[in-house]
């Protein structure tokens, strides 16, 4: 993703979504519920669960990162 230089200098630079701090899943794709909220097409009853979602997904991929890397760490003891 392209980003701009918030300081208005022009430059514009390449970001990872992954590296984003707004990244709230920790996942390599951006996820917004808010059109779908707004155009309808999910209840306030379903929203208001984005946040728990995100959640929960942002702490699966963190036990998966872990996990990850401990199979790196066996792999190389080999």
């Amino acid at each position: 993703m392209f980003v701009r230089d918030p300081n208005d200098s022009g430059d514009s630079y390449a970001i990872s979504i992954l590296d984003s701090p707004a990244n709230a899943t920790l996942e390599d794709y951006l996820l917004n519920f808010d059109y779908l909220y707004k155009s309808g097409a999910i209840g306030k009853n379903l929203y208001d669960l984005v946040p728990q979602y995100e959640a929960d997904i942002r702490s699966l991929n963190v036990k998966i990162k872990r996990l990850q890397m401990q199979i790196e760490r066996m792999n190389r003891r080999r």
